[in-house]
Parts: structure tokens; sequence; C-alpha cells
């Protein structure tokens, strides 16, 4: 970056940022090059070659709880794709975020869970495992018979002795029929 000292806002943590995100996108010794410059994310000619101008671009940082965050996170650091963020915001922009869609509404797995009360863990196991939509928060109270009795999963895991999750994982993911998947013992092979 040239003229780094005619600013006057050498030591700021705006300029720091503008530094940084230079670090992790072209120093290949950087501990954050791999997830940046070697996956080919840049930074504009415009904040390259002028402080001011990332300056005028991005403005003084609202508060000391954001940071530069790009919206596309595939994207470059260019001014159309970059924003100030909450930790919050930056951790459900993640390339690994798990998005999910019910009745047309996308949120993250995350945002899902908080609104629900649900735990995070749980639903990220039955997403994994194939689940969907308001199944992923209803799985543990679907109503399960065999020979006359009606239970839910978590019942019929006390019943039987079988984890909650190999049940539901049984009954869903491999459409087992009620009798196999309630018998202890049975593997996918059998």
């Amino acid at each position: 970056m040239r003229s780094a000292h005619n600013h006057g806002m050498y030591g700021t943590a705006e300029f720091g940022i503008c530094t940084d995100i230079q670090t992790r996108c072209y120093n290949k010794n950087h501990a954050s090059y791999k997830n940046y410059g070697a996956r080919g994310i840049t930074v504009c000619d415009r904040w390259l070659s002028s402080f001011p101008t990332f300056l005028s671009d991005m403005g003084i940082r609202p508060s000391n709880e954001l940071s530069i965050d790009r919206n596309n996170v595939d994207g470059n650091y260019e001014t159309s794709n970059c924003r100030w963020a909450t930790k919050l915001e930056q951790a459900n922009n993640k390339r690994n975020t798990v998005r999910i869609t019910i009745n047309g509404e996308t949120k993250t797995l995350q945002e899902w869970c908080r609104e629900r009360g649900a735990i995070a863990a749980t639903v990220w196991v039955r997403h994994k495992q194939g689940i969907t939509g308001n199944d992923l928060f209803n799985t543990t109270c679907m109503q399960v018979t065999h020979n006359g009795v009606s239970d839910t999963v978590s019942g019929w895991s006390k019943r039987t002795g079988i984890k909650a999750t190999t049940l539901t994982m049984r009954l869903t993911k491999y459409q087992w029929p009620v009798s196999k998947a309630l018998t202890k013992g049975v593997n996918s092979c059998a």
C-alpha cells in the first residue's frame, strides 16, 4: 500500500483491517492464506493502491464489535461485496454454514434453532440423515406404532434400549419397517 503514513490513520482499526485483508490474500506465509489467497480471493485494485479509497468506500467502522465481511464468501474484497458485520452475522456467512428452507423461507440452521429453541447439534444430525423442513424439529415427537402401542421415538428408545438417534435414522433415512427398526442388535446389512 503506497503512502501508508500520509493519510494520518496509520495504527487505526480501519488501517489494520485494510492491511489484514491484503495480507491474508497475498502473503503465502500467513496462516489464513489457505482460506483466502489460495482460494483465489483478491482485494480490488482501488483498495490495494489507496487506503483513503478503502476508507471512503467502507467508511469508519461503526462499532468495535464489527469487522469486515464479504457478502459472497467466494467473492473478492471490493466495495460491492463487503460490509461491516457482527460476529454472529459472520458466523452465519461461512462456507460451511448449513442453510435450511422451510415453507419458502431460508435461514441458517443456527437461526432456525435459536428461533425454535432447538439444540443445534441434534438438528444438524437430523439434517445429515436427510431429514428436511419442519421434520428437523419434530422428529423426536414422531409417533411410532408397533403391535398396537403408540409412542414417540424417545419413548421407544427407553422401551427398547436403542438410542433415539439410531431409531430415527432407521425409520427416516433407511425407511426400515417399524418392527425391524425396534429390534435391538439389527444392523443395516441385515
